[in-house]
């Protein structure tokens, strides 16, 4: 009997998102950092860091598909994740939303937080 691979889930994602830091990027963007439990300052709205940041929140809420993605997956990628995959260590998380944005979970033991 084979054995299913667990399904991501959009709420505790978001959950997650509100607790811990993560890196995100789309595809036609910078690298941004959340900063949960700080509060953001004026260079963040000047810089458009919170909007970002609730265009992030926004896409995965929206999103018709979540996987998750090793580095490696993203070296010959069109995409335009490369460099930010390459930037991620081998115990990030990477998710996939949508072929337009991708997550990284840095550096965390237990991921079965963010799957159904």
């Amino acid at each position: 009997m084979s054995r299913l691979n667990p399904k991501l889930s959009k709420k505790a994602l978001l959950n997650y998102i509100e607790k811990e830091q993560i890196a995100f990027q789309f595809s036609d963007g910078l690298l941004t950092f959340t900063k949960p439990g700080k509060e953001y300052d004026e260079s963040d709205f000047v810089l458009g860091i919170t909007n970002e940041i609730e265009g992030m929140k926004s896409c995965i809420q929206g999103a018709n598909c979540l996987r998750t993605m090793s580095k490696e997956e993203f070296y010959d990628d069109d995409l335009g994740f490369a460099e930010f995959a390459n930037w991620s260590v081998k115990r990030d998380l990477l998710i996939l939303v949508d072929d337009s944005l991708l997550l990284c979970l840095p550096n965390y033991d237990n991921y079965t937080q963010v799957f159904e």
